[in-house]
């Protein structure tokens, strides 16, 4: 198993501030291995990195224009504060769904 690789190196005024290690494997549309970098086997959640992804096609479906504020609850991570839950109720309105309709908490 090959260990993580240097991913992103951050600069500050020239000075090295950080190194951000990891992996990365990149696949064709048949599941084909065509490049890597770490470990390619790798497993790890995608958590959030997805969200932009999930957005896009939630975007691409919807049957309205969705305000900036719905767009951006959509695409990041947030607090459960009262005007992103409010934010995310607009939405599931929007889809004809109660708020229980969320598996996940605020």
């Amino acid at each position: 198993m090959a260990s993580p690789v240097p991913l992103v190196r951050v600069f500050r005024s020239g000075v090295e501030e950080a190194v951000h290690l990891g992996s990365i494997a990149v696949a064709d549309d048949r599941g084909v291995l065509v490049a890597s970098a770490g470990d390619p086997g790798r497993v790890a959640f995608a958590r959030s990195s997805a969200k932009p992804l999930q957005a896009a096609v939630s975007l691409n479906l919807a049957d309205e224009e969705l305000s900036d504020a719905e767009i951006a609850v959509m695409c990041g991570s947030h607090n459960g504060e009262d005007v992103h839950i409010e934010t995310v109720r607009k939405l599931l309105g929007r889809a004809g769904l109660e708020f229980s309709a969320l598996r996940c908490p605020p």
